[in-house]
């Protein structure tokens, strides 16, 4: 399998990383007066917040092209609309990162455009093209809080 949201090539374009938070705990400590020490224990496993921006923390980037501006503009569009439908349904979905982990419990919180997006002229196979960046950060949750649902390890 290869890295993916939803069993989609999303954000394949363009540079990127996912970088994930610390899995979230609860925890119950007990401590009495005249006994030493005190009891914890872990008492539920929560959701893992992560990230997915540029390899050095940064912007990450989207990148599409068309025959001219409006169909680099419509196929931009097209990325960012798939990307911002997933966000505002809020369902959970398959999903598997740059470094081969994977899970079906993400959610897409939030896209954020960092800046406008800049043109430049490419060549697709031999065809003269308009590429559009779009540079970008997307927020995301992973609700069961391991990598694979079943495995809530680190």
């Amino acid at each position: 399998m290869t890295e993916h949201i939803n069993n989609s090539d999303l954000l394949g374009s363009g540079g990127h990383a996912w970088l994930w938070e610390d899995r979230e705990r609860t925890q119950k400590v007990i401590g009495s007066a005249g006994i030493l020490g005190v009891y914890s224990a872990v008492t539920g496993l929560h959701s893992r917040s992560g990230r997915i921006a540029g390899k050095g923390g940064g912007a990450a980037v989207l990148k599409a092209t068309g025959a001219d501006k409006a169909a680099a503009d419509a196929a931009m569009s097209a990325l960012e609309l798939a990307i911002e439908s997933l966000i505002d349904a809020g369902t959970e979905v398959d999903w598997e990162d740059d470094q081969g982990r994977a899970g079906s419990a993400l959610v897409l919180v939030r896209y954020q455009r960092g800046g406008c997006r800049q043109y430049g002229r490419t060549v697709v196979g031999e065809v003269p093209s308009v590429a559009v960046w779009q540079y970008y950060q997307l927020e995301v949750r992973e609700n069961y809080g391991g990598w694979d649902g079943a495995n809530l390890g680190d």
